[in-house]
């Protein structure tokens, strides 16, 4: 068993979480951004709701070609190495949780602690929004809406 440590937050309404764990004797790092299905328009989740691809070296397993799509064109640690699908049962909504870790090569010698993590999160989101115009979480029902305001509240909430 190994222990992680696991940090959870969201930076512009977008979820990420950042895990630190231990690799023989030296710290490890990986962050994943999770992308919520009613929080993007139908195509932008459509184009990383990724159809899996059969590997040709290992029969009964697949993979997900998400360098190729747009998660590939965000600005990750290195590159995005990590890609899941997740929700899409009983009525739940589907997320992609997509990251990337620090155990590259360049990542030798180098030294990260969870601020540059983070630092490094808001970068990769930041690129996301480039892109695309995520709807905003409302704090208070739990729907999603469109950024016009500051407001953490959909104008439903801000009526009552």
């Amino acid at each position: 068993m190994k222990k992680v440590s696991v940090w959870n937050g969201q930076y512009k309404d977008i979820p990420f979480e950042i895990n630190k764990f231990n690799i023989g004797n030296r710290d490890a790092w990986t962050f994943y951004l999770i992308f919520r299905e009613p929080q993007f328009d139908g195509d932008f989740f459509e184009s990383i709701w990724l159809e899996p691809k059969p590997f040709t070296t290992i029969k009964k397993r697949t993979y997900y070609d998400y360098n190729s799509s747009i998660l590939g064109n965000l600005n990750w640690h290195g590159e995005c190495t990590w890609y899941s699908k997740e929700g899409g049962l009983d009525g739940e909504s589907r997320r992609v949780k997509a990251g990337c870790d620090y155990s590259h090569l360049f990542d030798e010698n180098h030294i990260y602690d969870v601020d540059y993590v983070q630092y490094e999160v808001e970068k990769c989101i930041d690129s996301l929004l480039d892109i695309v115009t995520p709807l905003r979480w409302c704090t208070r029902c739990g729907d999603f809406f469109e950024y016009k305001s500051d407001e953490n509240q959909c104008e439903n909430c801000t009526k009552k």
